[in-house]
């Protein structure tokens, strides 16, 4: 027993040191000691890639990376020091070059199908991940990955398949053939399975095959499998067979991606609940959570008791998904109401902001589906906030709310102010004359709120701010003008009646005005 604990110990301290040893050679490469100047501006790492010191080479390349599109100035240097002597420089200036915007990206093809020539590594790497983003030139580059995909370094190898699968159907019959080639290589099979599953529902074809391999598959290429049909959707119930007994498998991480897939087919997938709802009962609460998820997309009322009962006991992330699918099922539920109703009083912010979410999605235009909503608008400040976002959520829908979602604009809280501007955006044209109602109100804030949030509607405000032009209140005029200057050009046609303004009575009027004018016609 001494001798094992021992061994153990001496097990660790040399894992200890072979790491530092790892991590003072990462150290020692080129340009880490330079990594902190990760954000030079362009022009000064420009200069610094024309240098005679290979470290500042690729230093400078490195960094360039990091800028991504902005990068694009040192476009043809870039291209230049892919063909420099030293690995690294040539390593970074690729990937800098992979990192700019799709323009430019197509324009180096050239240059990155000479990189997959390269004797080192690390730039085909890096060239192979860029041209699986080149798609206009996609004919041209299925070939070279193909090739690639038998490169001596398994990250370039990696990579191919995974740019094949980004290159979509113009890849579709070279990935097939890739399969059926590779079927005795488990290693292989797991990237050309992820390809298929980057390929999206593009790849709805090649399903048969996968389902043949799922079920002769070990457990890792299982799961690999699954998580690909997820991308990809199924359409036929004749896929479920083997996904239903993957609902047993010993090992959860399968269990829960088999239901994920699951969900993919809808309603159609109605004649899987008994075995769903079997592993709601599952130990792992992951499982559990991502049978949830299905039942919200298979929609059917059965569910709801099952789904009532295991919120009673599920810890907190489960709940979240319990409540997420409340709204999912789009249920007209009097039970799942009444949860949610006692959810919004939960100390939990999480459960809360999601039950006020499901609350929203699940009413109607009568107002008595948005009361439970409109009452908590008298709550904390942090609930308040959350049905503002829900409210936001249902857009027209919560034009009923608007009485009482107006007076929050002169809330003391910026969140609150801020959330409650774009609520009352979302809702839409609807909340323009409450809005203008608003600039009688007896608190300047309230006005000021009321014309900065009105000017956001653009050309939606402007014919009825026009007419408020001329409205017998001072006020009413006077932040008419104010909301019209906030619009900038956008009101450059009330600039004639803002100028009949400058003849007002009241002064405050004739200031705003003059204010307004000035903002429309500034350059």
């Amino acid at each position: 027993m001494r001798k094992r604990v021992m061994l153990r110990y001496v097990g660790c301290a040399v894992l200890c040191v072979v790491s530092m040893l790892w991590v003072g050679d990462t150290k020692a490469q080129p340009g880490h000691r330079l990594a902190p100047k990760a954000r030079a501006s362009v022009p000064a790492l420009i200069k610094m890639l024309q240098s005679k010191n290979p470290r500042k080479r690729g230093t400078a390349a490195m960094h360039l990376g990091f800028h991504g599109a902005a990068a694009a100035p040192a476009f043809a240097l870039l291209e230049r020091a892919t063909r420099d002597q030293h690995w690294f420089v040539r390593a970074y200036a690729t990937r800098a070059l992979a990192r700019l915007d799709p323009l430019h990206r197509a324009r180096a093809y050239k240059t990155f199908v000479l990189v997959m020539q390269d004797r080192h590594w690390m730039c085909r790497v890096y060239a192979s991940e860029a041209l699986g983003k080149i798609k206009s030139k996609a004919k041209q580059i299925v070939p070279l990955l193909a090739r690639a995909t038998q490169d001596a370094n398994w990250q370039v190898r990696t990579n191919a398949f995974q740019g094949l699968g980004n290159l979509g159907m113009a890849a579709f019959p070279t990935m097939k053939r890739l399969l059926a080639a590779n079927k005795s290589n488990i290693f292989r099979l797991y990237s050309i399975v992820q390809a298929f599953g980057e390929m999206g529902p593009e790849a709805y074809p090649i399903i048969p095959q996968l389902i043949a391999l799922f079920v002769k598959g070990n457990d890792p290429l299982k799961k690999n499998i699954l998580i690909a049909l997820e991308k990809i959707g199924l359409r036929q119930t004749s896929s479920l067979p083997p996904l239903i007994t993957a609902l047993n498998n010993k090992y959860w991480t399968i269990r829960s991606q088999a239901a994920r897939t699951i969900a993919t087919l809808g309603q159609k997938a109605a004649m899987v609940l008994p075995q769903l709802y079997k592993t709601l009962q599952d130990k792992h609460w992951r499982v559990q959570r991502d049978v949830v998820y299905a039942l919200g997309f298979i929609k059917s009322a059965k569910s709801i008791p099952h789904l009532l009962a295991l919120y009673a006991q599920a810890p907190t992330m489960l709940k979240a998904e319990i409540i997420d699918t409340y709204a999912r099922m789009q249920t007209s539920s009097p039970q799942v109401k009444r949860a949610l109703q006692q959810i919004i009083k939960s100390k939990q912010p999480l459960l809360r902001k999601k039950a006020f979410f499901a609350l929203a999605l699940l009413s109607s235009q009568k107002s008595q589906a948005l009361k439970p909503l409109i009452q908590s608008l008298k709550s904390n400040r942090e609930t308040r906030l959350y049905v503002l976002q829900a409210l936001a959520k249902l857009k027209h829908n919560a034009a009923d709310a608007l009485p009482e979602i107006i007076p929050l604009l002169r809330s003391k809280h910026k969140d609150i102010q801020q959330q409650t501007s774009n609520t009352i955006l979302a809702i839409g044209p609807k909340a323009i004359q409450p809005l203008i109602k608003q600039f009688q109100h007896k608190s300047w804030w309230m006005r000021k709120h009321a014309a900065t949030t009105i000017a956001r509607f653009g050309t939606f405000a402007l014919a009825p701010l026009q007419r408020t032009l001329s409205h017998p209140s001072w006020k009413a005029r006077m932040w008419a003008a104010y909301a019209l200057g906030k619009m900038g050009k956008m009101a450059s046609s009330s600039v004639p009646a803002l100028k009949r303004l400058l003849r007002d009575r009241d002064q405050d009027v004739r200031k705003f005005a003059s204010f307004s004018i000035r903002q429309i016609l500034r350059k």
